[in-house]
């Protein structure tokens, strides 16, 4: 009698929750290796700190190095929206992994029963 509630403990609780702590380090390391929060906050930021000074005042040379810091500034833009796209994109497919992967735990035994049967009904 032992045996079956240590199962039932086992297959009922023990690993969903693993299962869930699993898909929670999943997500974690999604946000820490893309950097997402870092990303969101250096939105703006010049791509690679590639940015120029003005130095001395020349229209001419003011214009180029706003042109260029513009520039840069746009393709951070541009390179850290796709990478939090794709960021959130790896979090939502973790995320619907994991409830896939949970609902065919839960599943599991009655999968095995109905095909153990349609076995036992094709040997017939």
């Amino acid at each position: 009698m032992r045996l079956i509630f240590s199962f039932i403990y086992w297959y009922l609780l023990k690993v969903p929750l693993k299962i869930l702590k699993t898909s929670k380090n999943y997500i974690r390391f999604g946000f820490y290796y893309f950097s997402t929060p870092k990303l969101i906050k250096t939105f703006f930021s010049p791509w690679r700190k590639y940015k120029w000074e003005y130095g001395s005042f020349d229209f001419k040379k003011y214009l180029h190095i706003f042109a260029s810091n513009l520039v840069s500034r746009g393709l951070g833009l541009i390179m850290r929206f796709f990478l939090i796209i794709i960021s959130f994109i790896y979090e939502i497919f973790i995320i619907l992994l994991s409830i896939i992967f949970l609902t065919l735990w839960f599943l599991l035994p009655f999968i095995s029963l109905t095909s153990f049967l349609l076995g036992l009904i094709l040997l017939m």
